[in-house]
C-alpha cells in the first residue's frame, strides 16, 4: 500500500510541477520467457510525457497464444514509469520500470497430475533501452526488462519459472505538442534593430 501511496505522490508533484505534458500511447510487441518458451505478446500503454524525457502512464500485455501445453495465456497490467536520457539526440538511452499485477492459468490435461489453476500475483521488471525519434510526434522504442514475480501459489509451479528476461519494441504516437528533436533550432538575431548609416558627428 506504501507503495501505490508514494507512486501517487510521485505522479502527482511531475504533474503538478511546471513541465510540459503530452498524451501519448505505445503500442508494441513483447516477447517473454516464460518457464523456458518464448512468449510473443502484444499491448503498449497509455501515459504522459513530461518534457520529452519522463513518462508515467499505465501499462499492459497479454500472450497471443497459451505459454505451452500446460500453461494457458499469460497477462499483466500495471503502472510504468519511464526516464529518457538525450531525448533530443537521434539515439538516446532510456531506462524503466514496470510494476503490477500478472495472470496465468496452468491447465488440466493428460500432461499434468495437478487440476487446472489461475494464480495471480505480482510483477516487477526493471528495464533499458534506446530510443529513436522517428518524427515530431513518432519515436521507436525498444529494451530489454527482466522479470521478477512475488510468490505462485500453482502445484508444481515456482517463482524461477516466471523470472527471465524479455525483449519489447514500440512506437510512441504523442497526440498533441512535441518537437522534432532532429531539427536544430534557429538562431536568434542578436538584434532586430537596423543598423542606420549615421554621418559622424563634428
Amino acid at each position: 500500500m506504501n507503495n501505490f501511496r508514494l507512486s501517487a505522490i510521485f505522479a502527482l508533484a511531475l504533474i503538478s510541477s511546471d513541465a510540459s505534458a503530452v498524451l501519448a500511447f505505445s503500442p508494441g510487441v513483447q516477447v517473454n520467457s516464460i518457464d523456458g518458451n518464448p512468449t510473443p505478446m502484444l499491448g503498449g500503454n497509455a501515459h504522459w510525457l513530461l518534457n520529452q524525457e519522463a513518462r508515467i502512464g499505465v501499462e499492459g500485455w497479454v500472450s497471443r497464444q497459451e505459454v505451452s501445453p500446460l500453461y494457458g495465456r499469460f497477462a499483466q497490467l500495471g503502472g510504468s514509469f519511464m526516464r529518457v536520457y538525450d531525448a533530443q539526440s537521434e539515439v538516446g538511452i532510456y531506462n524503466e520500470l514496470f510494476v503490477g499485477a500478472g495472470q496465468m492459468l496452468r491447465k488440466a490435461n493428460a500432461l499434468s497430475q495437478y487440476p487446472a489453476v489461475r494464480d495471480r500475483f505480482v510483477l516487477l521488471e526493471p528495464g533499458l533501452g534506446l530510443n529513436v525519434p522517428l518524427s515530431k510526434h513518432l519515436a521507436l522504442q525498444a529494451g530489454l526488462r527482466y522479470r521478477w514475480v512475488t510468490k505462485v501459489d500453482i502445484l508444481g509451479t515456482s517463482e524461477n519459472d516466471l523470472y527471465g528476461v524479455s525483449l519489447n519494441a514500440r512506437i510512441q504516437w504523442l497526440l498533441g505538442g512535441g518537437s522534432d528533436p532532429r531539427i536544430e533550432p534557429a538562431a536568434m538575431p542578436g538584434s532586430l534593430t537596423p543598423e542606420l548609416d549615421w554621418p559622424p558627428l563634428e
